[in-house]
């Protein structure tokens, strides 16, 4: 499948590691640890063929575990129940690509970041959309929400009625929400290989990707 990655209009995804009490942390001795990870979220994370993972925070935790001398253990959650599986202690910490927003932070702390990424709308190369105004450029919703939004509302005439295709749960969800609502309308997926199984079959106009 041959994607178009155009504007950049939501770059304010900060990719970290979550866990439920730092000071509950400070005060265990480890010896393992438990990280839940979606395995289907490239490139952070994802399932090969043989069912193994890989990804860029699958070799990042390898080395943080050997780091800290400790024993890690890999557990597969669906991204949707990650909080809630985190609060239950089926896993003790979080490497799936979670943003720290506002939200988040209300229930989970974090670490430092060891990612910042962006998102971009993206779709198939012989689509009429793959040409928007602003393709290839970056706007930060963070750092100047206003320049953001102006550069947002050249591109909104060509998304009306447009299906685009988003991950459940994800900051990119909650920016179609905000941002594009009467506008464009969404398509959720469990995950995002779902939905890109879906702008290739034609059943969606756009996805929301990431990219560095």
């Amino acid at each position: 499948m041959k994607l178009s990655t155009m504007v950049c209009a939501l770059c304010m995804t900060a990719t970290l590691l979550g866990s439920v009490s730092a000071q509950a942390a400070e005060g265990k001795k480890w010896t393992t640890v438990r990280i839940g990870t979606e395995g289907a979220f490239r490139p952070f994370n994802f399932t090969k063929p043989d069912g193994t993972l890989d990804g860029f925070e699958i070799d990042l935790y390898k080395v943080l575990c050997k780091s800290m001398q400790v024993t890690c253990e890999i557990v597969v959650q669906p991204f949707t129940g990650m909080i809630p599986a985190l609060q239950a202690g089926k896993f003790d910490a979080i490497m799936s690509g979670m943003s720290a927003t506002d939200k988040h932070r209300q229930v989970i702390d974090f670490s430092v970041p060891y990612s910042n990424s962006g998102q971009t709308f993206a779709t198939l190369k012989n689509s009429p959309l793959a040409k928007l105004p602003d393709t290839g450029m970056r706007f930060s919703l963070t750092k100047d929400e206003a320049g953001a939004i102006k550069e947002l509302d050249k591109i909104k005439p060509a998304l009306q009625d447009k299906v685009i295709g988003v991950q459940t749960a994800s900051i990119a969800a909650t920016f179609l929400n905000k941002y594009l609502q009467g506008v464009v309308k969404v398509r959720e997926y469990k995950t995002t290989e779902e939905h890109d199984l879906d702008l290739a079959a034609g059943r969606v106009d756009l996805v929301i990707v990431v990219v560095n």
